[in-house]
């Protein structure tokens, strides 16, 4: 017997070729959609705001009139793409995302069906350098924009400068500047530098004109306006510490929220009492002393110590508690001249955060160990130990500490170990600012002798002070500097000081 198999051909459902379909040439007005299938046929599309495509019949159907928008057209070539322009329309509008979802039809079946973004997302300026209403712009840097995506003019060329203003507000005056414009990780970044230095406390304003992303949405124009920082120099002319005297200024008034210096020139130096006093940087010269026994002072810059080759700046804080100092660790910086670098030196450090990478990281800082009678090294991540003295090489003729300032008591244990270290330990002033020995209050009770000691490296020697006598050898006074180690001694009889 034989076996007759009976069946019937269907034509196969069409199928997209390869790359399609597509969106093209987007502007501002609408885009070109491109389709080509392997049939015949019509293909079918509508826009929503939902990326999850409706059913083949619904797509045909034009959403049953609710899509924004919907549009079809029968093909009877099919060796080339055939292209049709989509316009949008107001409901369309700019600001969002959309979604084109398209399927083709042929011989009554439909293809799958494709999905397509249409971005109407209008580009924006994601930040920039000096923001919207800044008071404090350095008057050296360059001003930084970077849009949300990437953006070319009208043309599609690059930005350049008819695409920016750079004026004085309020009087347009031009500003000339350079510029560079960079794409990274899809977004542009221009840099707008000045070909000289901005104005000190100036306002300034530039205008961005209307740019356009990739599928041709504009941005509005944009401003930026700002200020660039000024310097108020203390100058200490009103021959006061008076912190709210003109006098003491150059005879104008301190400006709240832009830099201070503090000049070593000045004839007497400031003592903050009371209220809240704002600045950007604050920077002490060598020589100069802020003195801060009430109110709050608010730092949101660099807070800078100065050094020279015979003298730091300084600040002392009382530690009171309505003495309110204000700034972040890391922009606080307390400079150290180091005369030789080929010689060792004994350093403490006034803040809390430092640690040998302060130093350059070329080398270990070591402890003194009583104990041992030894120097015992400190890794280079460690932070340093309020109150220590450490012992220090470098390569670089200025290091600098970093870190909150101490303020307050700090405390520091000191031992005897008779055979090895005897009574010898090497501490340190911990804070921003010189001791005086005079003013600690050893007395005949006191478990340390009422004298210390200091190691001179360019004369390879030690200095000391005497408080019963009064008498300093090789130093100048009963003060120790800030920024330095020196060596007490635990009295005999005693284990621990």
């Amino acid at each position: 017997e034989k076996t007759v198999w009976s069946f019937t051909t269907e034509t196969a459902p069409p199928f997209w070729e390869e790359g399609y379909p597509s969106i093209t040439n987007q502007t501002i007005d609408g885009f070109v959609f491109n389709a080509w299938a392997d049939q015949e046929g019509v293909f079918y599309g509508v826009v929503t705001l939902n990326s999850s495509p409706p059913t083949v019949e619904d797509i045909e159907q034009g959403l049953n009139g609710s899509a924004r928008i919907s549009f079809n057209e029968a093909v009877d070539d099919i060796t080339i793409p055939t292209s049709i322009t989509v316009l949008f329309n107001s409901n369309t509008a700019l600001g969002n995302t959309y979604f084109l979802h398209v399927v083709y039809k042929a011989g009554g079946k439909y293809s799958e069906v494709a999905t397509l973004q249409v971005d109407r997302v209008v580009p924006e300026v994601l930040s920039s350098n000096p923001a919207e209403g800044t008071i404090v712009f350095p008057v050296t840097e360059s001003i930084e924009i970077l849009f949300s995506e990437e953006v070319v003019g009208i043309d599609g060329d690059s930005l350049d400068a008819n695409h920016f203003s750079f004026e004085l507000k309020d009087k347009t005056i031009p500003v000339d500047f350079s510029i560079s414009v960079v794409t990274e990780s899809e977004m542009t970044k221009v840099v707008l530098t000045p070909t000289t230095a901005l104005i000190e406390d100036t306002t300034y304003t530039i205008t961005i004109s209307e740019v356009y992303d990739l599928s041709g949405n504009p941005s509005d124009p944009v401003s930026i306006t700002f200020e660039t920082d000024g310097v108020s120099t203390w100058t200490g002319g009103g021959n006061s510490s008076d912190w709210s005297d003109p006098q003491n200024w150059g005879g104008v008034d301190f400006v709240q929220y832009k830099s201070v210096v503090i000049s070593s020139l000045a004839n007497t130096y400031p003592e903050i009492t009371k209220g809240i006093i704002d600045v950007h940087n604050l920077t002490i010269q060598p020589g100069a002393v802020l003195t801060h026994t009430g109110g709050t002072l608010n730092v949101t810059g660099l807070f800078t110590l100065e050094s020279s080759v015979d003298v730091n700046g300084s600040y002392i804080n009382s530690g009171a508690v309505g003495a309110v100092l204000n700034v972040e660790g890391g922009n606080v910086n307390v400079e150290q001249v180091i005369n030789n670098i080929d010689l060792s030196y004994v350093i403490s450090s006034p803040t809390d955060g430092s640690t040998a990478d302060n130093f350059g990281g070329y080398y270990p800082l070591y402890y003194y160990e009583n104990s041992s009678d030894s120097w015992q090294p400190i890794s280079f991540s460690s932070a340093m130990t309020s109150g220590v003295g450490y012992r220090m090489w470098t390569d670089d003729t200025m290091v600098n500490f970093s870190g909150d300032f101490n303020i307050g008591s700090v405390l520091v244990s000191l031992s005897r170990t008779d055979g090895q270290g005897y009574g010898w330990n090497f501490v340190g002033n911990p804070y921003p600012a010189a001791i005086d020995w005079n003013l600690l209050n050893v007395t005949e009770e006191s478990t340390i002798e009422d004298n210390f000691w200091m190691w001179m490296p360019t004369q390879k020697s030690y200095g000391s002070y005497s408080a019963s006598t009064g008498i300093a050898v090789n130093i100048e006074s009963s003060k120790i500097p800030s920024n330095h180690g020196f060596l007490v001694k635990v009295k005999q009889g005693l284990t621990s000081g």
